[in-house]
């Protein structure tokens, strides 16, 4: 078979079969049975052996070429701009051979031309793109990928502009390749519209760099793993630095230093072509990165500034004047639809959306006072003090109506109200409160027109109203519910059957008594609460005057304050003079100076105004406060002060006159004032009180101290007040201060001190210094018990202080009522008291010390001090079961 006489004379013909056949040069020579290098030597020795084995060469590569996978190689060489001899060399071919393969089949010619049409726009974008690249350094596979989006949008010249450059962008990003890949590309995308702008005559494309070249970014915006539905609109729209579709006039750009302080560029669409609208949202977007730059990367936030103008709903804001409260209810609806159509959670994500709209009108309301010196929003129900309010959104989204309270009005009709004080008439800056009352909670439509007429009519402070309104509610749903299942028992007509029947108070009464998680505070509230509406509905319901006065308070046994101890004092003082490293721990540090060391109390201190300081008298050392008082009636009072004190208060009006010039007209009364780092929905520094704030460092100190056993109590704010108190009143018991002065010191009587803020040791010593007699040697003969249940039964005595446990009392025997009458039941075993009757013997103590101080007989003085003594006695065996009681 490897006879080479044989082959190159009978078998040529079965070699051109075998060619015809498709078989290779490998498979002819193989089955000849010779070498490669052989069978090329027979085809250099016989002319025709090798025009056949040319021939079936030509072939194959006409095969080769006219192949799918050839032709798209081909088209593709020609859409980067390559010529046909740049292919042919490409592809590894002769130039005149690819030439005459392309000419004996039109079909790669129709390849060549295709990438070509795409591709023509004067210079061909294949060989810019080429040239750029190899400019670059670009790798082969990057290239290739890059080369792929980029042609996919860029077809001629005046492709070369912002739209395609978001699209590119977007296109990139969808690619599933690492951050690094990704990166690559990006910079590539910025790289190739700069040297196109090098390299262009084109007005057009010139003209778009040299005014938004600076668009032109490698970064994107950081996205942050959310639990929210998005899709291509979101993240290829909304949350990035690329918006497709959008203009490059429609793009904020803004510079911002991160936190490791370098430098970084965000994008915001601001979707509008109200130049006015876009100026202002400019101006917000650079408020809220002055805030946080991280803000402007929140879905809720890019959101919001999307769909700004279309949630005027049409309406034509060409001025800063044009927004209104109208069109904030207007765009507030928008925006929650725009949630709904997102799917996503309609209660979450609507506070976290509607917050970015009502810090813009904060913003602009802010910005307009800066130009004009007033607010833009001033109406009752849309100003500065309703946005700034905690629950201003729920109050839009429950469709409550805002009202300044002012009882000479007439009731609004509204069910739901938003009631704010008025702020001219505030005299404690404690009674500053809104209230949010709910009258659709109240079930009968009368009753809840009769609540809403009390609230209103009553002149009562918002804070207390907001705590009758709490109270209100159960009570007037449980009398409808009484009233109509009275009127559904047979033994009751519907005639006798009315609203607040006696059955029903003492039945509520009952109750609320007997709750355990009510303090008897909380419970006397309540009853004061009822019994005050009741008054004021009982001629329209026929309520008995004496069914409101079964309705009785309960006796409260205060068991003191809580002093703060000399060593939990020092320990206190310490930790706020260690904090005084700014001028507001300065100020904390004033305020509890003046708590503890004054007879100011907490509300006091922080509705002190500027102009409190009347006068001082440097040689005396003091000084004269005219301050509003909680027991002077809505009053301005003036009293002494140590110089001391007024120099604490001038130190701190020092401190907070820069707070002072920048405080809207309310706050620039008061003088404990500080900046509200709080609220961050407010566009320029705003002053607050520091009242909330010094609760929460006292509290962080005290528990702080507390937690490690440095103090041996946790304590609060109003303490203070309880330790000047007690001090004081121990120096009446040490003599170095009369009762007279203590009382004027401290601004409360002997009783009040002794239930409210001294402590019960020491009780005979007080009881001693307080009414200036001596118990050593008196003694009681009657008894002091605990429960009033006890002696129900008893014939009251001495004026109410008592009961006689004897049938026949001596009180009775004519013989023995002699002038000194007043002695017999006290000095009696039969003569029995209890604690609840305290303030019988307090208020016969002052009747006694009255008359003692009026009187010059010295059989008189001596007559009432020896009641007093009898009173004091029995006081100091109350007190000391009180105290022991009490733990």
């Amino acid at each position: 078979m490897s006879d080479y006489k044989y082959w190159i004379s009978q078998g040529l013909k079965e070699i051109r079969n075998w060619v015809n056949e498709g078989l290779t040069i490998k498979e002819i020579y193989t089955k000849i049975g010779i070498s490669k290098y052989r069978f090329s030597q027979w085809r250099k020795q016989n002319q025709e052996l090798n025009v056949i084995i040319k021939e079936r060469i030509r072939t194959f590569e006409y095969e080769k070429m006219l192949t799918e996978e050839s032709l798209q190689i081909i088209e593709s060489l020609a859409k980067k701009g390559l010529t046909k001899k740049e292919i042919s060399k490409t592809l590894g071919y002769n130039e005149l051979y690819f030439q005459e393969i392309s000419n004996s089949f039109p079909i790669i010619n129709k390849a060549f031309q295709r990438g070509k049409e795409k591709t023509d726009w004067g210079i061909p974008i294949g060989n810019l793109i080429y040239k750029w690249s190899k400019d670059k350094g670009i790798e082969e596979g990057y290239f290739n990928r890059f080369f792929d989006v980029l042609t996919t949008f860029i077809k001629k010249e005046t492709d070369v502009n912002w739209d395609n450059y978001c699209k590119i962008r977007g296109e990139i990003s969808r690619l599933p390749l690492h951050y690094s890949k990704l990166w690559i590309l990006s910079t590539a995308t910025t790289s190739f519209y700069q040297y196109v702008a090098n390299v262009t005559s084109n007005e057009e494309i010139i003209s778009f760099f040299e005014d938004y070249s600076h668009l032109l970014i490698h970064t994107e915006v950081k996205k942050k793993k959310i639990n929210r539905k998005t899709n291509d609109f979101i993240e290829h729209i909304i949350r990035t630095n690329f918006p497709q579709g959008s203009k490059p006039n429609e793009i904020v750009q803004i510079a911002y230093l991160n936190r490791n302080n370098n430098e970084r560029i965000m994008h915001l669409y601001v979707k509008n072509d109200n130049r006015h609208i876009f100026s202002i949202m400019k101006g917000f977007i650079k408020y809220i990165c002055s805030i946080s730059y991280e803000e402007l990367s929140l879905l809720d936030f890019r959101v919001f500034i999307y769909y700004f103008d279309e949630s005027l709903s049409g309406n034509l804001v060409t001025k800063t004047s044009d927004f209104n409260e109208t069109i904030f209810k207007i765009q507030y609806n928008f925006y929650k639809k725009i949630i709904k159509s997102f799917g996503w959670s309609e209660e979450e994500d609507n506070i976290y959306l509607m917050s970015n709209l009502l810090r813009f009108y904060k913003y602009i309301n802010d910005s307009y006072f800066e130009q004009n010196g007033k607010y833009l929003f001033n109406t009752a129900s849309f100003n500065k003090d309703v946005l700034s309010m905690k629950k201003f959104l729920e109050s839009i989204e429950g469709n409550y109506e805002i009202y300044i309270y002012n009882p000479i009005d007439d009731v609004p009709n509204s069910d739901k109200w938003v009631l704010l004080p008025d702020k001219a008439k505030i005299k404690n800056i404690r009674n500053n409160v809104k209230v949010f009352a709910d009258f659709t909670k109240v079930k009968n439509s009368e009753l809840r027109k009769d609540l809403k007429q009390y609230i209103w009519i009553k002149g009562l402070n918002t804070k207390k109203i907001g705590s009758i309104f709490k109270r209100m509610i159960s009570f007037l749903n449980e009398a409808s519910e009484y009233y109509e299942n009275s009127k559904n028992v047979l033994q009751i007509s519907k005639e006798n059957a009315k609203l607040f029947q006696s059955s029903f108070l003492l039945l509520h009464y009952s109750k609320l008594i007997a709750r355990e998680d009510f303090t008897q505070d909380t419970k006397n509230s309540y009853i004061e609460a009822i019994r005050s509406f009741l008054e004021f509905v009982k001629n329209k319901y026929q309520i008995s005057q004496l069914h409101i006065q079964q309705l009785s308070y309960l006796t409260i046994e205060y068991d003191g304050g809580t002093p703060i101890s000399v060593e939990d004092y020092i320990e206190i003082k310490s930790a706020f003079q260690e904090r005084q490293l700014t001028e507001i721990d300065e100020l904390f540090f004033i305020i509890f100076q003046l708590s503890i060391t004054t007879k100011l109390r907490i509300g006091e201190i922080f509705g002190l105004q500027r102009d409190c300081i009347v006068s001082t008298n440097i040689s005396e050392g003091y000084g004269v406060l005219q301050y509003y008082s909680k027991t002077s009636n809505g009053e301005i009072i003036n009293e002494l002060f140590l110089l001391e004190h007024i120099r604490l208060i001038q130190q701190a009006l020092k401190i907070t006159h820069e707070v002072f010039e920048i405080a809207d007209e309310y706050f620039k009364r008061f003088v404990f004032i500080w900046y509200n780092k709080s609220n961050r929905n407010v566009h320029k520094r705003e002053a607050t009180t520091l009242l909330h704030s010094y609760n929460k460092v006292f509290r962080d100190i005290v528990s702080e101290l507390n937690s490690s056993d440095k103090i041996k109590k946790l304590y609060i704010p109003y303490n203070a007040r309880d330790t000047f108190i007690e001090n004081a009143w121990q120096g009446v018991e040490d003599g170095t201060i009369s009762t007279l002065e203590v009382t004027t010191v401290t601004g409360n009587t002997a009783s009040v001190a002794a239930k409210h803020y001294r402590t019960r040791e020491n009780i005979e010593r007080y009881l001693e210094a307080l009414y200036e007699v001596t118990l050593d040697d008196v003694k009681t003969y009657g008894k002091v018990l605990e429960s009033e249940e006890l002696i129900e039964s008893n014939i009251p005595v001495q004026d109410n202080t008592g009961v006689c446990s004897s049938e026949t009392c001596i009180k009775n025997i004519e013989e023995q009522i002699l002038h000194d009458s007043e002695y017999i039941c006290l000095t009696c075993r039969n003569f029995i008291t209890t604690v609840e009757r305290v303030k019988e013997f307090e208020r016969k103590l002052e009747i006694y010390k009255e008359r003692i101080d009026r009187t010059n007989n010295s059989n008189e003085r001596n007559y009432y001090n020896g009641l007093v003594k009898l009173y004091s006695v029995y006081l100091a065996e109350i007190y000391t079961i009180m105290e022991n009681k009490n733990g």
